[in-house]
């Protein structure tokens, strides 16, 4: 789909229904944007635009890191956006002209959906008040999924129970995978604002430079943030570890001081179990109770050391 929005030089915001009628002299700048289109529809990139084929090939490849290559009167741009159910994030690209804003993308984004339908102001005198609104737009909705992420490690921060802790250890290794998949569009984003922030050529004016410096820092706060909850879900796993650790040996512990006391008990029943015909313990009259008394003495004993030694703690 192709749609097409203009700022006449009155001031107005239009919407073009063909792309022959961005060329009218009343159009100040105009945003075309490539919605999911279809192959004819991609052809308008080489056939209307004249853009340069390496800078098509890239578009129509998804395969970039973000990047912004400088042509004779235009700039392309390829940003990261972020899908919280894809692997991946997705490639956008634009193509930020004198007069033009070419936005480009092979599933529909709702963010720029709304931004191209609401948010088109006449404040926006040249495209490159489009190309930053995009740009803020594609950087801001990092912070909802990051911020639910830090509530969610605010609550597990606190546990220090073994089986607490085991319940939500799923829930922190899905949130380390949503964690790396951030930082894989924030890490590249960033690299990239300091590129177009830093270019003589881009047109970056003293205007807008102030809006790409708070896109950078935002890009800076959203890297800062996620490591910080990289290495926090790091300082849980490592106590469900130890905590683990701590259970099991005190299961062993348990087991151990069980099987110790059947130690002697077993003895002396297997002693007196032997089928020997010349045993003169077995001919006493109360020999039974005699075996009875000595295993309950020994095992007072046993738990009596075992107390004292402080094993049961």
């Amino acid at each position: 789909m192709i749609r097409i929005q203009g700022l006449t030089t009155e001031g107005v915001v239009v919407t073009i229904p063909a792309l022959e009628d961005t060329l009218k002299e009343n159009i100040r700048w105009f945003w075309v944007d490539l919605n999911s289109p279809s192959e004819d529809e991609s052809r308008v990139l080489k056939e209307f635009f004249d853009f340069h084929p390496l800078a098509i090939e890239d578009c129509l490849k998804y395969a970039n890191r973000p990047k912004v290559d400088a042509y004779a009167d235009y700039w392309f741009v390829v940003f990261n956006r972020y899908h919280p159910h894809r692997s991946k994030p997705e490639e956008f690209n634009v193509f930020l002209g004198e007069k033009f804003l070419v936005t480009y993308h092979a599933e529909a984004a709702y963010e720029i959906d709304q931004l191209f339908q609401n948010g088109f102001s006449p404040k926006w005198e040249t495209p490159h008040h489009g190309f930053q609104a995009i740009f803020e737009t594609l950087v801001n909705i990092l912070f909802a999924p990051l911020y639910e992420i830090e509530d969610q490690l605010a609550e597990f921060d606190g546990m220090v129970h073994y089986p607490a802790l085991k319940k939500t250890m799923n829930e922190v290794y899905k949130i380390r995978i949503n964690l790396s998949k951030l930082r894989k569009t924030a890490l590249p984003m960033r690299d990239l604002s300091y590129r177009v922030l830093n270019m003589e050529n881009i047109g970056i004016t003293d205007e807008t430079r102030p809006y790409f410096g708070k896109i950078y820092s935002h890009l800076a706060q959203l890297n800062e943030i996620i490591e910080d909850c990289q290495e926090l879900t790091a300082d849980i796993r490592d106590s469900y570890f130890s905590l683990s650790g701590e259970y099991l040996n005190g299961i062993m512990k348990t087991l151990t001081l069980v099987s110790m006391f059947f130690m002697p008990l077993t003895f002396i029943t297997g002693l007196y179990g032997m089928n020997f015909t010349y045993m003169p313990e077995l001919q006493l009259r109360h020999g039974y109770l005699m075996v009875w008394v000595a295993m309950v003495v020994v095992t007072i004993i046993m738990y009596g050391w075992f107390k004292k030694k402080k094993w049961f703690e």
